[in-house]
């Protein structure tokens, strides 16, 4: 007689595609909205900083940047926060950081008459857009996984891969 309790995740029954991929889903959507607000302003920043505050494109290009720089640093802080917060948690502070970008980002918009506070505002904005990408994209691929099982963490991986790409091909055009 076996006990249930003790058996592997192997042995566990499967849950239908459809269920599994409902599941995915339902945290891949967050990856997207991140990376949806990443790819939206990435047509128009550039030239904000170079043609509308009259900087180098040297520093256009540093401005865009700067959120890549942001998020590979943020990431070690996003991983233990995940392990410690747990996979939610860690996305939905990512979601609200995402939003504090935005009002950053919009403060920008509103301070063009002045542009090295405009330039500083839009530093801040990208900076807290990498810190929300790391915690948002660390926090969903583990809730993810979490909610669909270890047996399809590639599937996970590549959902959130395909949400990270579209988003950013579909935001610059909007």
């Amino acid at each position: 007689m076996s006990n249930s309790s003790n058996a592997s995740p192997l042995s566990q029954p499967q849950s239908s595609a459809a269920a599994i991929n409902l599941r995915i889903f339902s945290v891949v959507v967050l990856t997207f909205i991140c990376y949806l607000s990443i790819g939206i302003p990435l047509a128009v920043l550039p030239g904000f900083i170079h043609g509308s505050l009259g900087y180098s494109s040297f520093l256009a290009g540093l401005g865009v940047s700067i959120q890549y720089a942001a998020t590979l640093l943020t990431r070690p802080f996003a991983g233990r926060s995940v392990d410690s917060l747990g996979p939610k948690r860690a996305v939905q502070i990512g979601l609200l950081v995402c939003i504090a970008s935005g009002i950053f980002l919009l403060l920008t918009a509103l301070l063009h008459a002045v542009p090295l506070l405009s330039l500083l505002t839009l530093v801040i904005s990208r900076m807290t857009l990498g810190f929300a990408e790391s915690m948002i994209g660390t926090g969903a691929i583990s809730w993810g996984i979490g909610k669909a099982g270890v047996l399809h963490t590639p599937r996970v991986i590549a959902w959130n891969g395909v949400a990270t790409s579209s988003a950013i091909a579909i935001g610059a055009p909007v």
